[in-house]
């Protein structure tokens, strides 16, 4: 028997006949990519130095961050906390 979607079900397939295997995305992980697709790590650091010379810099980064950890919770079905 195995949990899938909070449903438990028998498994018939064997491991050889076992062709898609679902793996639910870790929020993390989502929200770090989503980061990347904009900023790299480089970006990232240079923008965090730069904090206090370049705050609206720094600004557009941080809300898009923001942004990134909403999408994230959409992604992974968390359910938004309220501020």
């Amino acid at each position: 028997m195995i949990n899938v979607n909070c449903q438990t079900r028998e498994i018939t397939e064997t491991p050889d006949e076992i062709t898609e295997v679902y793996i639910p995305p870790n929020y993390d992980d989502t929200v770090v990519n989503l980061i990347r697709q904009k900023y790299t790590i480089d970006n990232e650091f240079a923008l965090q130095r730069q904090r206090e010379t370049k705050p609206d810099d720094f600004k557009t980064y941080f809300d898009y961050c923001e942004q990134c950890k909403a999408q994230a919770q959409k992604i992974c079905g968390i359910e938004q906390v309220s501020q």
